[in-house]
């Protein structure tokens, strides 16, 4: 008779069918009744299997509800931050592209970004989310789109302000302003203007402006953008001398002030025109073709501005003074003001400083007129300010310090960190720039911890050897509550 054919099981060792059978057996009939020694299952090799399962179903429960809670906790913590200025969305994931596009120039306006290409040819309106182009506005005929401002601090600009038309030397009437409407880009007002010799900027619904007036001075005049009707204006003695210096002709409108630039530097409330504060250097430098220092380095703040203004051969002093919004001094600081662009406003009496000279981070109470402490951190750019500790990012570290003894809580290697390529947050962790092997990498750190969370190559940006220059160029920031990214040539939205 010929032997039963034997069938190959798992693993590859030989399993006989009839044992298939049996086991099958053993499970459903227990033998005849009247064998008087029946076969019984092995109790533990039946229900070892059901113990595994539910031992691991019962681990992967505990995983789960372990990784809910945690969510949970994480999401609980970054809706306490929702609602400061200048955060984006959870941080939790590395950040990928949402969206981008080429562009040689951007500019933020309010909720939206604008993007312009280097012949002037049209501006584009984009939603940061979605990369949605909301509107666009054209060259008009031969007449190249210059320049485009809209209102950098306010949630929702209500109007953007283009100059369209040759700036190079024509006269007056050679540029048209035209002034949009943010939201659909509609066309509410367009005139014959020209570019005012010391800057303009787009603040709410108005453009303040300033030029040299007819009896020598400088007019700082705040006026409806698209009936052009005056707010306020203002005169700015120059003290006989004319405006020049590092910063001349930039005006700049920030935390409620007009700071002014140049050898004659002021600060003017933004919303009446009263000048707060004027500093001369007293004149030029001993080439007379090359400016003098401008008369103050002004740094503003929600509430209060400092203004560093001493100067010996040709270098600025490290010494400063703050002033309150009204203009009356404060104290003094050891150092110029460094503020980060995310702040909850804690431990507001003190101020940070950093001085260029022995690359010292300095902290002053105002309210007590006292020196905190100093501690190195040459080239450090401050990430955010919250819970009572700065985080600032200086040479390949990441760090937190307690603002009111300088301990550090915590630091957090990152190699390849470029500082100064800005940064997100959330509230809860911060994403930073580096360079690794070539190519631009996202981390993010946490801020209770500085645990790294995740790392990952910058979407949308070119390796540095395909990049147009030779040198890393990437900027990270936020528009309307959403990060984006800037690289050679592009930007790119993140989610």
């Amino acid at each position: 008779m010929q032997a039963p054919r034997r069938r190959r099981g798992l693993g590859g060792r030989d399993r006989a069918p009839e044992r298939l059978v049996d086991v099958q057996l053993e499970t459903d009939d227990p033998g005849p009744v009247d064998d008087p020694h029946p076969r019984r299952p092995s109790a533990p090799a039946r229900r070892r299997p059901s113990f595994v399962l539910v031992a691991v179903l019962a681990s992967l429960a505990v995983v789960v509800s372990v990784n809910a809670v945690e969510q949970r906790r994480l999401a609980e913590r970054v809706a306490a931050f929702a609602d400061l200025a200048g955060t984006v969305p959870s941080l939790d994931r590395p950040l990928g592209e949402a969206w981008s596009m080429r562009a040689d120039q951007v500019w933020r306006a309010g909720h939206l970004v604008l993007v312009g290409d280097g012949e002037g040819s049209a501006v584009r309106a984009v939603d940061p989310g979605d990369g949605r182009e909301v509107w666009t506005l054209d060259r008009g005929g031969a007449a190249p789109v210059q320049r485009c401002l809209a209102d950098r601090e306010a949630r929702r600009a209500p109007v953007v302000v283009c100059a369209r038309g040759r700036s190079d030397g024509g006269p007056p009437g050679t540029v048209s302003r035209v002034v949009l409407d943010a939201a659909d880009g509609t066309v509410l007002r367009q005139y014959p203007a020209h570019l005012a010799s010391h800057g303009q900027v787009v603040v709410g619904r108005d453009v303040v402006s300033a030029e040299m007036g007819e009896d020598g001075s400088l007019v700082v005049v705040r006026s409806r953008a698209v009936d052009r009707s005056t707010v306020w204006a203002t005169r700015v003695p120059l003290d006989g001398g004319r405006q020049a210096g590092a910063g001349a002709g930039v005006l700049r409108v920030e935390n409620g002030f007009v700071v002014l630039g140049g050898s004659t530097t002021a600060v003017l409330d933004a919303d009446d025109g009263t000048v707060l504060g004027t500093w001369y250097p007293g004149g030029y430098t001993a080439v007379g073709s090359v400016p003098g220092l401008d008369g103050a380095d002004v740094r503003t703040a929600p509430d209060g501005f400092g203004a560093w203004s001493q100067a010996a051969s040709g270098a600025r002093g490290q010494t400063g003074t703050w002033f309150d919004r009204s203009g009356q001094p404060v104290g003094m600081l050891d150092g110029v003001l460094v503020e980060p662009p995310v702040s909850d406003g804690s431990a507001p009496d003190v101020r940070l400083t950093a001085r260029s000279d022995t690359g010292e981070l300095v902290a002053t109470d105002l309210s007590g007129g006292r020196e905190l402490w100093r501690t190195p951190a040459r080239g450090a750019h401050l990430l955010v300010r919250r819970a009572g500790e700065a985080v600032l990012a200086t040479g390949e570290e990441v760090r937190a310090l307690d603002l009111w003894t300088g301990a550090v809580r915590w630091s957090v290697s990152v190699p390849g960190l470029v500082a100064g390529s800005g940064a997100v947050t959330d509230g809860v962790a911060a994403v930073v720039v580096a360079e690794a092997r070539g190519r631009a990498q996202l981390v993010a750190v946490d801020l209770d911890s500085g645990a790294v969370r995740w790392e990952t190559p910058a979407p949308g940006i070119a390796p540095l050897s395909e990049r147009r220059h030779d040198f890393p160029h990437v900027a990270l920031g936020e528009v309307a509550g959403r990060p984006v990214l800037l690289g050679d040539g592009v930007v790119v939205g993140l989610s």
